[in-house]
């Protein structure tokens, strides 16, 4: 263990016994172990008056611990589709506004959010632990894998299905800007989408005729860009697939055996992150 003072207020006092005081002392204790420990202010004072005294009215304490690393802003991390998801599904789109209400009734409303959060629940009737399916294993050991909702990864909706946009509209162009943001029209709703791979981006429309792929670009998660301005007026559609970003909505699985080597699954929340 090593301790690092960085400030020290002594007063040395000569009465012949050479009693040394130290009203404060900022020091900082430093462990090669874990916890680590660190005092950001310690008041002490010593007298050595033949036998030394320390005395510490006031000792400030942090207990530092590791914390695993900051989960990416953008992860390529798919969850594990498997096929023996059951019914029912849920996804619930949720918002936030601020309301309110005067004596007389009359309200003011504040909408905090531009976009929806969505919390999905996928639901597991048979999850089976032997070796030749591994499901239960597949589903855990992902959960443990992401640090329960510490981490981030990609889901796709595809029981609504609401993962497939064809001649979606992108935007419009103006002559000048060359970067837009990939999005999908979901019952009159227009929003980003979360992710989007190369490879699921098909086809580019400008006016309603498809472009050379060489004319643009996809920059994770959602970007995309021109090498030409798209001239004003000019309509952008598109053709992709995409992924919503999600964590689980809980730091727990409840995993039931109901009969050997078979598992279910009654609730599994994933919850959405919106894009950057």
């Amino acid at each position: 263990m090593s301790v690092r003072a960085p400030l020290v207020a002594v007063e040395a006092l000569g009465d012949g016994a050479g009693t040394v005081r130290a009203p404060l002392v900022a020091a900082e204790t430093l462990a090669t172990g874990l916890p680590k420990l660190r005092a950001p202010l310690l008041a002490v004072e010593a007298a050595t008056g033949g036998i030394p005294h320390v005395h510490a009215p006031l000792v400030a304490l942090e207990v530092l611990s590791l914390v695993p690393p900051e989960p990416a802003l953008v992860s390529t991390t798919i969850f594990p589709m498997l096929a023996t998801i059951g019914w029912s599904v849920t996804r619930k789109p949720a918002l936030s506004s601020h309301i309110s209400t005067h004596q007389a009734g009359r309200e003011i409303r504040a909408a905090q959010m531009r976009y929806p959060v969505r919390e999905f629940t996928l639901t597991y009737e048979l999850l089976r632990s032997a070796a030749a399916f591994a499901e239960l294993q597949a589903i855990e050991g992902f959960f443990l894998q992401q640090t329960g909702s510490f981490g981030q990864f990609l889901w796709q909706d595809s029981y609504t299905p609401d993962y497939q946009v064809r001649g979606g509209p992108i935007g419009t162009g103006d002559g000048a800007t060359t970067s837009f943001k990939l999005a999908r029209a979901w019952g009159g709703f227009s929003e980003p989408v979360g992710y989007v791979f190369p490879t699921d981006l098909t086809a580019i429309y400008l006016g309603g005729s498809a472009v050379a792929a060489s004319s643009y670009s996809l920059t994770a998660p959602n970007n995309l860009a021109f090498a030409t301005a798209p001239a004003a007026g000019v309509a952008i559609t598109a053709d992709f697939d995409f992924y919503f970003q999600v964590r689980f909505g809980a730091d727990s699985l409840e995993l039931e055996e109901f009969m050997s080597e078979l598992f279910e699954l009654k609730e599994c929340r994933l919850t959405q992150v919106l894009p950057q």
